[in-house]
């Protein structure tokens, strides 16, 4: 497995180490990549089958179709924010530590 990390121990390439992440930025991480979407996917379920009595439509069909557009919308996101996350320090790996 390869991960781009900050290196502070001077390691080089071939040596083991230790890396270290905050748990809260891992977690909050965690949590937009994967609950996210599920939260907007439910959102759009909702909202679909809120509209369909008025618009006359089928409640499964569109809530269907919003839920899918909402999903899809959190994945476009969730790339976009996803790289500007992925650029900050904070949300990288560090290497503290080489091991013997």
């Amino acid at each position: 497995m390869e991960v781009e990390v900050i290196n502070l121990a001077g390691a080089k390439e071939g040596d083991k180490v230790v890396l270290s992440l905050k748990t809260s930025r891992f977690l909050k991480a965690t949590f937009f990549l994967y609950v996210f979407p599920i939260i907007c996917m439910i959102i759009g379920a909702f909202i679909g089958d809120k509209l369909s009595v008025p618009l006359g439509f089928n409640n499964s069909a569109l809530s269907a179709l919003i839920s899918f557009s909402f999903f899809l919308i959190a994945i476009c996101l969730v790339r976009f924010r996803g790289k500007k996350m992925g650029d900050k320090e904070e949300y990288r790996p560090k290497i503290i530590r080489i091991i013997k």
